[in-house]
């Protein structure tokens, strides 16, 4: 069952619960303007943490929000459309079994961690050009 916030604004309008009008323009407000997952990577770090990640990569622990299955998991679920597209354009229709070893949960940990290192090795690369 997706959560209100995963909704788009065209099923928001249509559907028809005992929120006031008021609860509507929020709920559609916040699904319009919620932050995508390269602006909260950006938004988590500082521009050293950032080279760290890239660096060493999040299996080095310096990503401190991306560390654990929780966050991953989290991260993911918040995200899951912007990285498994991200990942595809990357390794084409095949990506999941690149990131697949052992479970789910490791699928999910290894995939959110390749877009953090991604999302970082870029930042890096275009601040150092900059």
């Amino acid at each position: 069952m997706k959560r209100l916030s995963q909704l788009p604004v065209s099923q928001l309008l249509a559907v028809r619960i005992r929120y006031s009008s008021l609860t509507l323009v929020v709920i559609m407000f916040l699904c319009y303007y919620r932050m995508t997952g390269v602006q909260s990577i950006l938004k988590s770090y500082d521009y050293e943490t950032l080279r760290d990640i890239a660096e060493h990569g999040c299996v080095s622990g310096c990503a401190t929000d991306h560390i654990y299955y929780t966050q991953t998991s989290d991260f993911y679920d918040e995200h899951e459309d912007e990285i498994n597209a991200y990942a595809e354009d990357c390794f084409g229709d095949e990506f999941l079994s690149i990131f697949a070893k052992d479970s789910v949960l490791s699928l999910i940990n290894n995939i959110v961690w390749f877009f953090v290192d991604s999302v970082a090795s870029d930042y890096a690369y275009r601040q150092e050009v900059a």
